[in-house]
């Protein structure tokens, strides 16, 4: 048909073309014909419009289909332009990611990825633009929530409408992701309790090979590879693997889990004795596969199973021993047992029957026979136990003292008998009468005695007993004090001395139960309520007490005087022999420091004196510049030291005061005038001008002229002297004098402020220093509430720093 109509209309053309001379030579039947075939080319035309509309149509609802097929489907679908912008996507995809609205925008499809994974997609995208095949990757996207989702991603290449695009189908994992996350944790914990389970494990088949044994396998020296290769019958107890292999057996064929006991060998040949309970496998079929055994060392529990029957015994021997009967009403019918020994404490016959009633007039009258009625009615009708002392009257007419323990014994929730015991305490309760007594006459030594008595109960930790006059010692009442532990009754370091002189006396006691041996003497320190401390002298030893437990005796005094007297006295025989030594060392430096100064007033005193020589003006004033150094470093000394003397004999106090400090500096540089011209010293100041301090203005003078007088005998010819002041970071006043001359030895340091010979040295031209300056230096800034310190190096310079107060 298609040749038909190319042929049609190419001969239309023609005539159209040579229409004049067409028309000039056609026949009427010629154009018949060709307006037959017009007509018919008109229908073809027309039947072709109407296929082209039905398949425009089928075309048209395929499309919807596809497109509801595409946002209708459970998988993510997304497709991309090379710009990475979406062109377009289904529902689910939207639901995957965060921002549905950007879609309309065509957002960029990066923006949806997490940052940490952009490269991983970068990489992923190079691979589908020279990938023929579909390719697969994972990546995390942000979900709608905020969270991130796991998505799988199958990506191709493909050409739409003469465009490179890219199809992106896309997986949601992030359940997935989750469910295997907390399998592996389950896996995980499912492992570790399996390992670290005391209880081990085991899987064996039906012929008691094992296939599995958990890591808890070690506890009875075996590896997990040494049990999988054995059987369970290999290690169990020959006189109990019969009873073990029927139980195993019976287990198989009535298809039901059992408990058993056992020994079992263990790897070093021992036997410890297991419990094992085991759970029957079987498969879809129901057939049993295997069983699986929770092994339990169980060799304490038989250990205590074995004590619990010999105490049983050992309980059962000393009550007869002791004498100590056992009773039992039954509540239905009213009777009454009693055992041997019970009777025997009554004075009954082995065969007279005994009833509540009966049992009850043993009791005298009144105050003893009330009681143990009601105690026995409120158990019977509440359920409460009792334990009582009373009095009972045997047939014989004998007063005795019974202990009366009792407690129900239920039955559906209901009381139906009431079991005790009895204990004759005649004997005790004789003795307590008398103790008593003996603590009415104690008491009243203790109340009116000035020290305190107390007792501390070692089995309790607490103190029983405080006298009155623990008000007087430290002003708590007795009830008060005995209410503290010993860490609140001591301070830590005597806490610490008790308890040592506790563990020397108490197994000397323990021992010999010698009272005598016992005894201590400890000076102790104790806090008072008003927070004093005070010293008290604790005089202590064991004993026992009627309950038989051990107590600390003690009777402590205030011995606080005596400690300040004893204290006094040590602190005056110190500072004696430290007074003692520093003027010893003293008087050696001034005997020492004195000889030089006079050796050269003799000698030039002897030359001046001599007849026969004579000298020249100039050697003369020689002479005399020699001399009257000697009389100034004498001078300078004998000041120093009637200073210092002053200080010791307590004759100085500072009177501390508001000083300028610029002006203070340059009073003391101008007494240096001389001595720094003759070395040819430069002194640099950098001390703000109104800088103020609060200090003893002479003590502080004094301090600065020895510092300066230091720094210039100790600077090289020509040098310079720096004295600086500042405020310092807290609040103080800092000043400093720096120079650059011999420095001080590392070794000679830590001697600078002490009274020492071996720290005088000479300056740098000779001058002399004795090194008695420097301590006084650090008494006066002490005496100002301040400090003083040096920064040496040798052959490089010293600077002293002094610290004071600014108000």
């Amino acid at each position: 048909m298609t040749l038909k109509k190319s042929a049609l209309a190419k001969r239309i053309d023609e005539v159209l073309s040579n229409k004049e001379q067409f028309l000039d030579n056609a026949y009427s039947k010629s154009l018949e014909e060709l307006v037959e075939q017009l007509k018919i080319y008109q229908y073809e035309l027309e039947f072709q419009n109407d296929e082209l509309r039905k398949v425009q149509e089928a075309l048209e609802i395929s499309r919807d289909q596809f497109k509801l097929l595409f946002q209708e489907a459970p998988m993510g679908y997304v497709m991309l332009g090379t710009d990475f912008n979406v062109l377009e996507c289904n529902l689910a995809f939207r639901t995957m990611v965060t921002v549905e609205k950007d879609f309309e925008q065509n957002p960029d499809f990066r923006r949806f990825i997490v940052p940490e994974d952009q490269d991983k997609f970068h990489h992923f995208h190079k691979k589908l633009e020279r990938a023929k095949e579909t390719l697969q990757t994972e990546l995390r996207f942000l979900s709608q929530e905020g969270s991130i989702a796991d998505l799988k991603l199958f990506g191709h290449r493909m050409t739409l409408e003469a465009k490179r695009v890219f199809l992106i189908a896309a997986i949601n994992l992030t359940e997935q992701k989750k469910t295997e996350k907390n399998l592996k944790v389950k896996d995980e914990e499912l492992r570790l309790t399996s390992d670290y389970m005391t209880d081990m494990l085991l899987r064996c088949d039906t012929k008691g090979n094992i296939h599995y044994s958990s890591a808890s396998c070690k506890q009875f020296g075996y590896t997990a590879d040494e049990m999988n290769t054995m059987n369970l019958f290999d290690f169990i107890h020959t006189n109990d693997v019969q009873a073990v292999l029927e139980k195993f057996n019976n287990s198989l064929k009535s298809k039901k889990n059992d408990t058993f006991e056992f020994r079992l060998l263990d790897k070093d040949g021992r036997y410890t004795w297991v419990e094992n309970a085991g759970t029957i496998l079987m498969d879809d079929q129901e057939k049993i596969t295997g069983m699986i055994f929770s092994i339990r060392n169980i060799s304490k529990r038989k250990a205590i199973e074995r004590n619990l029957a010999e105490s049983d015994q050992f309980l059962l021997d000393t009550g007869r021993l002791a004498r100590v009967g056992g009773w039992k009403l039954e509540l239905p019918t009213g009777e009454v047992h009693w055992s041997q020994v019970t009777r025997e404490i009554h004075d009954e016959d082995t065969d007279k029957e005994i009833t509540l009633d009966l049992g009850l007039t043993y009791y005298p009258e009144g105050e003893h026979r009330e009681r143990i009625q009601s105690v026995v009615a409120r158990s019977i009708e509440h359920g409460n136990p009792f334990d009582e002392e009373l009095e009972i009257i045997t047939p014989k007419g004998k007063r005795k003292w019974v202990r009366v323990l009792g407690k129900p014994v239920y039955e559906h929730d209901v009381v139906v008998r009431l079991i005790g015991t009895f204990q004759e305490i005649t004997e005790r309760k004789l003795s307590e009468q008398a103790l008593r007594e003996s603590e009415a006459k104690y008491r009243l030594i203790t109340e009116n005695s000035s020290d305190v008595i107390w007792i501390f109960n070692l089995n309790q930790s607490r103190f029983t007993y405080i006298s009155p006059s623990i008000i007087q010692l430290r002003g708590y009442t007795p009830e008060e004090a005995m209410d503290q532990t010993l860490a609140e009754v001591l301070t830590i370091e005597s806490l610490e001395h008790i308890t040592k002189s506790m563990d020397r006396f108490l197994p000397l006691f323990l021992e010999h139960k010698d009272v005598r041996a016992s005894r201590s003497l400890n000076e102790i320190r104790q806090p008072c309520k008003d927070g004093r401390i005070i010293w008290v002298e604790a005089s202590t030893q064991f004993q026992y007490n009627n309950a038989g437990e051990l107590e600390v005796f003690g009777v402590s005094r205030d011995i606080s005087e005596r400690k300040r007297m004893e204290q006094e006295i040590r602190d005056s025989e110190t500072k004696l022999r430290e007074l003692n030594f520093t003027k010893d060392k003293l008087f050696s430096i001034i005997a020492h420091d004195l000889r030089s100064p006079f050796t050269s007033f003799l000698g030039l005193t002897e030359m001046m004196m001599a007849s026969d020589i004579q000298f020249t003006l100039p050697e003369m004033r020689e002479m005399a510049g020699t001399l009257y150094k000697s009389a100034h470093t004498t001078y300078n000394l004998l000041e120093n030291l009637l200073e210092w003397s002053r200080l010791q004999r307590g004759m100085i106090k500072p009177e501390p005061q508001f000083v300028m400090l610029s002006q203070m500096i340059r009073n003391v540089i101008e007494v240096f005038v001389e001595q720094r011209t003759n070395k040819e010293l430069s002194i640099h100041e950098d001390i703000p001008a109104k800088l103020l301090a609060y200090a003893d203005e002479k003590m502080m003078e004094t301090v600065f002229r020895n510092l300066l007088s230091n720094a210039i005998k100790f600077s090289n010819r020509g040098g310079d002297v720096y004295i600086a002041a500042r405020k310092s970071e807290r609040n103080t006043v800092v000043v400093s004098f720096r120079d650059h001359g011999i420095g001080i030895p590392q070794s000679l340091i830590p001697k600078l402020f002490e009274v020492d010979e071996t720290k005088s040295r000479k300056g740098t031209e000779g001058e002399r220093s004795t090194g008695l300056g420097l301590m006084l230096c650090k008494e006066f800034v002490e005496l100002n509430s301040g400090s003083i310190w040096v920064e040496s190096a040798e052959n490089e310079g010293s600077e002293f720093f002094v610290e004071m107060k600014r108000y």
